[in-house]
This record gives structure tokens, C-alpha cells and sequence, in this order.
């Protein structure tokens, strides 16, 4: 049995979050230790040492130390408490520090930095989530998510990775239109910010998540970046800040570009770290100081993907309405060396669905989504097409062009993917996309997002490997439920129902219009939900699953696995199916009845070893709510 030793003050402001951690350890069968002001420290062997705020300076005075192999756990430190605390301990794969993000980012930077430098997994989160409240049900919420980071370092710790999903940033983030960079020794996604349960795109502020290039599982919350009314044409905060780009500039400092909705020109925002926090910096302008977007044969501006060679960037931008003569496609635009002023005037290079007849781009033109990057030596243009579910990718040999279609990277609901169905069949409800690819440790992946909550405003954050073979010949990826791990998930243990890759409904739910283009999500069918409100941390899980629905995840490495436990929620009774081809027969069925409570449905499965996909299917009446499945 481990032994955890809380200590803390008897005003400690952290009390709440402390005694929801105790309980925590309690349930996991852990010793738990209360130390006060330092009374009866030498009475224990404390396996694990947990210490809030000022707490944290007062261990050595209260002679609480433990042995080498003893794991911290420090909340809101101060950087000197966490060199203090590694000068004893002397492994940094034994400190866990959980960190709030202040107005003043200082401490903030320095903890980032001792932390990188000694190996210590950080985890930040917004500092009014620290704060003490009276609701101790909001207090829970507040802090369930870093408390499931402790339960698993105590049992884990840093030097074991956690597997990574998809999603792969928490099930309550919601940061579509993903552009991913490796900047040093970590992945840093920049995007959009939608909220749950929002109306329109892009309600929320830009924030930045990074994690370890060897550890795609562990993402860090590195704050809000960039706030729309930083922006100078936005004063009163009406406009949305849409898509951006981030690129590093001859200066070495890193810059943002962004489209605030309703304004038509390009922002540049600044800073000299990956995370920000950037300040505004200027508008994308021509010579004469006319912004890019207002001189009379511009097209408004939208999307912005940047790349800097030396001491030129090319920015690509552009929307492209279906039936809209006025907007000709992707343009090109080339700027100085001061990151604003154009010396090469726009020029289109992916022509829009209009202009795309007879060329290599005819039934996937250009749409929005414009990102660019470089791969084995060729420029890779990747964009969302004319039907709005795929990314698409043009190549050429310079920046400027001329470019040609290369083929479909991925589609959000797998219309072209034949290996599990017909390459007609959607397995989810397609919509918008965008995203970018990357190398990470020499595997290159496509960045994505889907589509949650029923409606197009709730996207999440996806990512898939993907095959090149040649010098730039992408396969389309296929969505699952595995993307950045790399290989299959283990069959072993609980997974959240969140991480489903495939909601379709085979027989009589087009999830396409019979152009291929989207139709809007419906709420009335399954779906992923979440309690609560935007940035509520908890568990998400589907609802509205009934007779008809496929739910599929993907994939597994499937070794004795003789039981898999769904836990349902909902008045219901019928039978249960689980399935490694969601066309074929059932592996194993049991028939149950739910109510309105969580309720664990054991299922025996016969599963052969071997990697293998999971669906559920339902014959009965009423509808379900699905929290997570258990193999057995």
C-alpha cells in the first residue's frame, strides 16, 4: 500500500482541492497522511509528497522530505520551491507540477523552463479554476481533470507516456482548424477556439496547447495566447478571431497571423516565445499602406497560412463560396522582411470550384482552410475542398506555384476509405475541415478536426500517421480513435466513450448530400456530448444511441480479451452487440435493460488475438447514453 502525505496550513486556501485528492488516494486503496503546520512529520514513510501554494517552501522547515524514489506532487508553486524540492529529490521524473496561469507570466515562463530542462511534468490550467469556492461540486469540476494526471503519476509517473487519442487535447477542448507546429523539443497546436454548446464559430480566444515530441499524450495547457480585443479593429469584441497560422520570421521571434470575422484583412500578432503570450504587431499592408484586402482588385482575406524562407514570406489566404464568380481561389501573397508589406501582389494559385473546370483541381477545388508546408524538398499546399469534409494537398516546386492536385490527406466522416466499407459509405456526419501536416520524430501526420455535440461548432482536434511514399505520394489517412499513439491501443482496461471514431447509421441516415458536400450534424441522432458548460472539465460521453446507430473505435490490440463492459445510462431494454466488423456478425451480445442511472452491461466477447476495431450496435427501444467500455 502507498502512503501519500498531504501537508498544508490550517488557512490553507487550498482545502477543497486537497481533501478531493484525499479521497481520491482513499478509493485507490492509498494510505493517507494529513500533516498540518508540520505536526508528527517523522511519524511516516511518505511514498508520495503533495503540497499546495506556499506549503510548498515549508516542507523542509516542517521536516517532511521523503526518500529518492518519493514522487511529488507540487500545486501552484513558485519556480524556487520547484528547484528547492529537485535539489533534494534529484529526478525529475518524480515531481508532478500543476501550475496556474497568472496575468503576470514570469514565474510562469521560469517554471516552463525548469521543468523542460529536468524532465518534471507540468500541467497548466487558468488560475481562476484554483481558486477557492463554497460550491464544493464546482470545486470537483475545477480540478477532476489534474486529479486524474495524479492518480496516474503516482501509479505511472512520467517515464511511462500515456497512450494518445483522438481527440488528443482533453474531451472538454474544443480547438479546431489545428495547425501544428514543432518548435525545439515540443509540438506546440495553434487554432480556433469554439465553445460547447456555441452558435456560431470561433467563440473563444486563441489558447495554445504544447506537449513532448516523444510523449503526444501529455499535453500542456500553455494559456490564452491572443485576446479578440487585442486585435484594433475589434474594440467592443464583436468580431470572432478566425483560423491562424504561426511562423517563425527572420528575427527569430514568432509571429501570428489571423482574420478577425467581419474584416477582411490580415492581422500580425508577436511574440518571443511559441506560447505566447503575442501582442499585436500590425496589418498585413501594400507600399502606399493600404491594407492587403481593401485596394480594389483584392479578394477579402480569410484563413491565413504562412511560411518564412529567409527573408520572405509567402501568405496563402482565401474563401471560396460555391457559386461565387467574385472569389477565383487560393492566393499567394509575398511579404518583406518586416512580415507586413507586400512586395508580390496576390496571385491565385488553386483555382476555386468555378474556375476549377478542366484543370487537375475539377471536383476539389479550393474552398478555405489554406495551409502550406514543406515536405521531402516539395511544397505542400493543403486546403479544405468544394465538399468541405476533406483536406486536400497540391504540390510544387517553388512557394509561388505552379501547383497541381495531389489528392485527398483525409475526410472528417472517411468517404473514400474502403478497407472496413464501401468508399461511398460516410461513417460520420461529414462537415467543415482544417488542418496541416507535420513530422513528428520523422513520422508525418495530418492534423484534423471533427465534429461533436450535433452542430458544426463544437470541433475538436484529430490526428492520424500517415503513409508518403516517393517524394510526396500521401495515401488518405483513415480517422480513428488511436491518431498521435502511433500503432493500436491496448486492449486492456477503461475508455472513455469520447474517442469514437465512427457514429454512421447504415441503413436510411444519408449523412451526405448527393454531391458529397456536408449536411448539418443532427442533434437528435448519437453524438458526443459533455455536461455542463463550456470548459466544464469532465468526461464527455455519447448520447442519443439507439436501434439503427453504429458506433466504432479504432483500433485495439486485442490479446485474451473474453469481456467487454459498456456503461449505459438511459430508459432502454434490448440487446447489446459488439462487433470487429461492424457489418459482420456480432462477437458477442447480451440483453439488459437500463434506467436512470449509470449501469454496467458486462458483455463475453470472442475475440481472436490480433489488432482489431470495436463497434457497438443496439436492438431495442429507447435511447442510450454511453459513457466508456472495459476489456476484460
Amino acid at each position: 500500500m502507498k502512503t501519500v502525505v498531504i501537508a498544508s496550513s490550517k488557512d490553507s486556501g487550498y482545502a477543497p482541492i486537497l481533501h478531493y485528492i484525499a479521497r481520491m488516494c482513499r478509493q485507490k486503496g492509498r494510505d493517507v497522511v494529513n500533516i498540518t503546520d508540520g505536526e508528527n512529520s517523522g511519524a511516516c514513510k511518505a511514498d508520495v509528497i503533495i503540497a499546495c501554494g506556499e506549503d510548498t517552501a515549508k516542507l523542509a522547515k516542517w521536516n517532511i522530505t521523503g526518500t529518492p524514489d518519493t514522487k511529488y506532487v507540487l500545486i501552484s508553486p513558485c519556480s524556487k520551491d520547484i528547484e528547492a524540492i529537485h535539489s533534494i529529490n534529484g529526478k525529475g521524473d518524480n515531481i508532478m507540477v500543476i501550475h496556474g496561469l497568472f496575468e503576470d507570466g514570469a514565474d510562469t515562463n521560469a517554471i516552463r523552463e525548469i521543468c523542460d530542462a529536468n524532465k518534471i511534468l507540468l500541467y497548466l490550467t487558468d488560475a481562476d479554476k484554483w481558486q477557492e469556492t463554497e460550491d464544493y461540486k464546482s470545486t470537483q469540476l475545477n480540478v477532476m481533470t489534474q486529479v486524474s494526471h495524479i492518480d496516474s503519476f503516482i501509479d505511472e509517473g512520467y517515464a511511462k507516456p500515456c497512450q494518445a487519442f483522438n481527440p488528443y487535447l482533453p474531451s472538454w477542448e474544443y480547438v479546431p482548424d489545428g495547425e501544428p507546429y514543432v518548435f525545439g523539443d515540443r509540438v506546440y497546436i495553434y487554432g480556433s477556439h469554439d465553445k460547447y454548446n456555441g452558435d456560431v464559430f470561433c467563440l473563444g480566444n486563441f489558447v495554445c496547447w504544447s506537449a513532448p515530441v516523444d510523449d503526444c499524450a501529455n499535453w500542456r495547457y500553455e494559456g490564452v495566447i491572443y485576446d479578440k480585443l487585442d486585435e484594433p479593429l475589434n474594440p467592443k469584441g464583436e468580431g470572432m478571431l478566425y483560423a491562424p497560422d504561426v511562423t517563425v520570421g527572420p528575427d527569430g521571434r514568432y509571429y501570428l497571423y489571423y482574420v478577425c470575422s467581419h474584416i477582411g484583412n490580415v492581422s500580425v500578432a508577436v511574440s518571443d516565445t511559441p506560447a505566447g503570450r503575442y501582442k499585436f504587431y500590425g496589418h498585413v499592408h501594400y507600399e502606399d499602406g493600404t491594407l492587403l484586402g481593401d485596394a480594389p482588385t483584392d479578394e477579402p482575406q480569410f484563413d491565413p497560412g504562412v511560411l518564412t524562407e529567409g527573408d520572405v514570406t509567402y501568405l496563402y489566404t482565401g474563401f471560396c463560396g460555391q457559386e461565387d464568380a467574385s472569389r477565383h481561389g487560393a492566393m499567394c501573397t509575398v511579404l518583406g522582411e518586416d512580415m507586413l508589406t507586400v512586395v508580390k501582389a496576390p496571385k491565385i494559385v488553386v483555382p476555386s470550384r468555378i474556375y476549377s473546370k478542366g484543370t487537375s483541381f475539377e471536383n476539389h477545388a479550393y474552398f478555405e482552410a489554406a495551409s502550406i508546408r514543406k515536405l521531402n524538398g516539395k511544397y505542400i499546399f493543403v486546403y479544405s475542398s468544394e465538399v468541405m469534409h476533406e483536406l486536400c494537398y497540391a504540390v510544387a516546386d517553388t512557394p509561388e506555384g505552379e501547383f497541381t492536385y495531389g489528392g485527398v490527406v483525409i475526410s472528417n466522416c472517411d468517404l473514400g476509405i474502403d478497407d472496413y466499407k464501401q468508399a461511398s459509405v460516410a461513417s460520420a456526419y461529414g462537415a467543415n475541415n482544417h488542418g496541416s501536416i507535420i513530422e513528428i520524430k520523422g513520422q508525418p501526420y495530418v492534423f484534423y478536426h471533427r465534429h461533436t455535440n450535433g452542430t458544426w461548432y463544437s470541433r475538436q482536434v484529430c490526428a492520424e500517421p500517415l503513409e508518403v511514399s516517393g517524394v510526396c505520394d500521401i495515401k488518405q489517412a483513415s480517422v480513428s480513435s488511436c491518431g498521435l499513439n502511433n500503432g493500436p491501443l491496448k486492449a486492456c482496461g477503461y475508455y472513455s466513450a469520447h474517442i469514437v471514431c465512427n457514429i454512421f447509421y447504415p441503413e436510411g441516415e444519408d449523412t451526405l448530400r448527393e454531391d458529397n458536400s456536408c449536411k448539418i450534424p443532427d442533434i437528435t441522432k448519437a453524438r458526443v456530448v459533455q455536461d455542463g458548460e463550456d470548459s466544464t472539465e469532465c468526461e464527455a460521453y455519447i448520447a442519443g444511441f439507439t436501434q439503427g446507430a453504429v458506433i466504432g473505435f479504432k483500433y485495439f490490440d486485442c490479446k485474451n480479451v473474453d469481456k467487454i463492459s459498456v456503461y449505459v445510462h438511459g430508459y432502454s431494454h434490448g440487446t447489446m452487440n459488439v462487433h470487429t466488423k461492424w457489418d459482420d456478425k456480432p462477437v458477442g451480445s447480451v440483453e439488459f435493460g437500463a434506467d436512470n442511472y449509470w449501469k454496467k452491461v458486462e458483455i463475453p466477447v470472442d475475440i481472436e488475438d490480433g489488432v482489431h476495431a470495436i463497434y457497438f450496435t443496439y436492438e431495442g427501444w429507447g435511447s442510450l447514453l454511453i459513457k466508456g467500455f472495459e476489456f476484460e
